[in-house]
């Protein structure tokens, strides 16, 4: 790997070497220059005319061109016996897409250079490269310190190294010949400088750091991927400027490229089965999402609904407060608004209760829900019983139970709602008590699906007060 890099970087940094200096050192290399002629007529390079001669792929496609194409071979090439094989081909296939995902966000920018961007990208994460590769040892002892210790990653690599990755990287590359800005690409955090638009090298090496990060999430196949991806690109986004590629886009796109470059060159990342886990992965994130927000959407309606429901009962209850119509009327208003607007928690009944004036006991009223046809018959609440009721309405107090368990529903209700009322299930029981004397309550019951909100018990108290406005109207017109 070194001998033919530094001979190849030696040859095209110098402005006066010719075409022939360059297909010499590359055909020194049999197998490099094989390879090389397979890429260049293969669909990446996409020639009309075949190309059968190393002068020939160097005039088509330019010097820079077959340096990175060869930087990049060579890279591949040289993964050593007895290493990690999977930890190494993850490594190598995070550090070829972040190459691909690199050129489709330099293509979009006014100040980087597609196949640049991809080369700096391809090296940024070297120093890891080198260290997968030729210590695999060292690299077991900072994963085990960072998965297993839970130790930051940079401070473990310099705790086992004595350097950073990007040290390592640099130190090599610079033996190796590498050009500058391949150098000042493999710095780990490029930040741009305090001016408006930045130079060519400053976005290629922030394009560099943004694809390479983008590239080990995708690669880890981490389950927050998208929202990490998001967050990478807006901290990109806020030194160097808009991406100008939508992110689902730009992830399909490059991993397509990845599957379709990485298999013509033949490297050794099983470039298919990497490129379908990490889609397979991203989708199932996209899938997720598109649930949540239908979720999110149908929670919305559903409140949106409910929200409904109560304002138009209120308004309703309103009116025929203002009409004067009769107690009960206003009653049949506010027990089928409390019914309907609950019936997202799974109302199952609402009963108003009046308190006898000859017995301490409530007794059913009217109601609208399940199972009160014969509710005059056993729907009462002695106050012997000391439960939610009795509370409610000493205490002049609102009380709503989310879940009941099997205890407290022998506990707090009544004995005619105890085998009516299953476990899980809500109760709510409003008082109602005009000036200090007890009237009576509404009491509503259900399934428990939703737990109820501040808002709704407000909305149900509201709806109570207009039936003490409606008592309090019925007083005056007997007075």
């Amino acid at each position: 790997m070194a001998e033919t890099i530094v001979k190849v970087n030696s040859v095209t940094a110098n402005e006066d070497s010719s075409a022939n200096e360059l297909a010499k050192v590359i055909l020194e290399d049999y197998s490099l220059t094989n390879r090389v002629l397979r890429v260049v007529n293969s669909a990446i390079f996409a020639q009309t005319v075949e190309v059968t001669t190393i002068s020939r792929a160097i005039v088509v496609l330019g010097w820079k061109s077959i340096q990175r194409l060869v930087l990049t071979l060579k890279l591949f090439d040289s993964l050593p016996e007895g290493a990690d094989a999977e930890t190494v081909k993850k490594c190598l296939g995070a550090s070829f897409l972040s190459g691909v995902l690199a050129r489709n966000i330099a293509n979009q920018a006014t100040s980087a250079v597609g196949e640049e961007a991809f080369i700096c990208a391809l090296f940024h994460q070297f120093g890891e490269t080198l260290v997968t590769f030729f210590l695999p040892e060292k690299q077991t002892e900072i994963r085990h310190r960072v998965e297993k210790l839970k130790k930051a990653e940079g401070p473990s690599v310099r705790r086992v190294l004595g350097m950073s990755y990007s040290d390592v990287g640099r130190v090599v590359a610079r033996e190796l010949n590498f050009p500058d800005l391949v150098l000042e690409s493999m710095k780990p955090t490029p930040r741009l400088r305090n001016r408006k638009q930045p130079t060519r090298a400053e976005a290629t090496a922030g394009i560099a750091a943004l694809s390479g990060a983008m590239a080990r999430v995708l690669i880890e196949e981490d389950p927050d991927a998208k929202s990490k991806l998001k967050a990478l690109m807006k901290e990109f986004e806020g030194a160097y400027g808009k991406v100008g590629f939508p992110l689902d886009d730009l992830v399909e796109k490059s991993v397509n490229e990845f599957e379709e470059h990485a298999a013509a060159m033949n490297l050794p990342v099983s470039p298919k089965r990497t490129a379908r886990r990490v889609m397979r992965n991203y989708s199932d994130i996209i899938e997720r999402e598109k649930t949540e927000e239908r979720a999110a959407k149908k929670q919305a309606d559903a409140e949106t609904k409910t929200e409904r429901v109560f304002t138009d009962g209120i308004r309703d209850a309103t009116s025929s407060l203002v009409s004067k119509s009769s107690l009960s009327e206003v009653l049949v208003v506010v027990l089928q608004t409390m019914y309907k607007g609950l019936a997202f928690a799974g109302a199952y009944r609402a009963a108003f209760l009046m308190k006898s004036p000859s017995a301490e006991e409530l007794r059913y009223r009217s109601g609208v829900g399940c199972g009160l046809d014969d509710a005059g018959n056993w729907f009462r609440v002695s106050f012997d019983h000391a439960g939610m009721f009795r509370v409610a309405l000493e205490q002049k107090k609102d009380l709503y139970i989310d879940k009941l368990g099997a205890e407290a529903i022998g506990r707090m209700l009544p004995p005619a709602l105890q085998h009516r009322v299953q476990e899980d299930s809500f109760v709510v029981v409003l008082p109602i008590v005009v000036g200090s004397s007890p009237i009576g309550v509404f009491s509503i019951d259900g399934k428990g699906q939703q737990p109820l909100t501040d808002k709704h018990l407000k909305h149900l108290a509201v709806l109570r007060d207009q039936v003490v406005l409606a008592i309090r109207q019925s007083s005056s017109k007997a007075a």
